[in-house]
């Protein structure tokens, strides 16, 4: 089986990865993608997988406009942090679904129904039940209707802090980890990726600017104009590194501050 995986965050990629081989060894991972762009140059260029593992929310949009540009001949399981509304609305159009953070259990069943829906030969049949605008109509419904989270618990030394999310500037990853810093210039280690960190906020104050910045519109205090279109941000209680916008987030992220 030739399976391809669209994830845009490193470390989820590489955990799917894992739990994929886990479940079949032999399974061939044909690519680890990261973008929308990526992904329309394999499926124009490359024979269709067997099987593609799609992240919803990708660094440069969402991976729906995928099947706008381009024939996508396989079945497909998405993978994103939304609850278990979404996860039953996706199953009950047929469309399977892993719910952040992934399990093996979980994918492991959706792998057992695809290899179901393979032997009684369904593969084909399955593209067409991609419904494109329902899905869309589901992701729009569920923006709307979120409620975004207000705090993170971490620890200090021996006990425990409760954040409030106002307070906190940015979200980075660094070595492996995720930290954020807050107004006061502190920093924090969290559990959760920065992936699943920002589907969780509301994204009218933070906005992820690249791979391995999320930051909120207060905490930057200056923008410059950088090599190869892109911004270099530099923000209050800076981090050591330098914060670049990625050329394929400037204009979106033009479009937020400007909101």
């Amino acid at each position: 089986m030739k399976v391809l995986i669209v994830e845009d965050e490193p470390l989820a990629a590489e955990h799917i990865k894992s739990l994929v081989l886990k479940y079949e060894s032999h399974i061939n991972i044909v690519g680890m993608l990261e973008s929308v762009r990526e992904a329309v140059a394999f499926f124009r260029d490359q024979p269709a997988p067997d099987l593609l593992l799609l992240d919803i929310h990708l660094a440069d949009g969402l991976s729906f406009s995928i099947f706008d540009q381009v024939q996508v001949e396989c079945p497909v399981i998405f993978t994103t942090a939304y609850d278990e509304y979404a996860l039953r609305a996706f199953k009950s159009n047929s469309i399977d679904y892993l719910l952040k953070p992934i399990h093996f259990d979980a994918l492991a069943t959706a792998m057992d129904r695809y290899v179901k829906w393979f032997q009684q030969g369904s593969r084909k049949q399955t593209q067409q039940l991609v419904d494109l605008s329902l899905l869309r109509e589901l992701m729009q419904g569920k923006q709307e209707e979120k409620t975004y989270k207000s705090r993170f618990v971490v620890k200090k030394g021996e006990h425990l802090a409760s954040i409030p999310v106002e307070d906190i500037l940015y979200f980075y990853a660094e070595d492996k980890v995720t930290l954020f810093k807050t107004t006061d210039g502190k920093r924090y280690l969290v559990d959760p990726i920065l992936g699943e960190i920002e589907e969780q906020l509301n994204p009218t104050y933070f906005f992820r600017i690249n791979r391995s910045f999320l930051i909120h519109h207060a905490a930057i205090d200056d923008m410059i104009s950088y090599s190869n279109r892109r911004l270099k941000i530099i923000l209050k209680h800076p981090p050591e590194q330098e914060v670049i916008v990625s050329r394929e987030k400037v204009t979106e992220f033009k479009e937020w501050l400007d909101r």
